[in-house]
């Protein structure tokens, strides 16, 4: 028997921005800030999800992801990976 996605503790680590990086118990690490690897597996989880079930959650937590993602491209097509809470790019070469 297969048991349901629960992302709970995955809305409970997404903001305005995105997925932060790391939590405890649930309580977002805002000294973490975001990574987009982590933003990326967060998007392909809630879009096979939405495949299976169509829950209208995973499109709103999609779009999130997605923007974040977007917000990260550079101009050249390469991705910055880590940023601040604060909005800052921490990385200097391109992921």
């Amino acid at each position: 028997m297969e048991l349901p996605a629960n992302f709970s503790y995955l809305r409970a680590l997404t903001d305005d921005t995105g997925l932060l990086q790391f939590g405890f118990h649930g309580i977002p690490d805002l000294r973490a800030g975001y990574t987009s690897d982590d933003n990326a597996r967060a998007l392909i989880a809630v879009t096979m999800h939405y495949q299976l079930t169509g829950e209208p959650a995973d499109v709103d937590l999609a779009r999130k992801y997605l923007a974040f993602l977007r917000f990260m491209q550079r101009q050249d097509g390469t991705f910055h990976n880590c940023l601040t809470a604060q909005r800052t790019h921490q990385d200097k070469s391109p992921s």
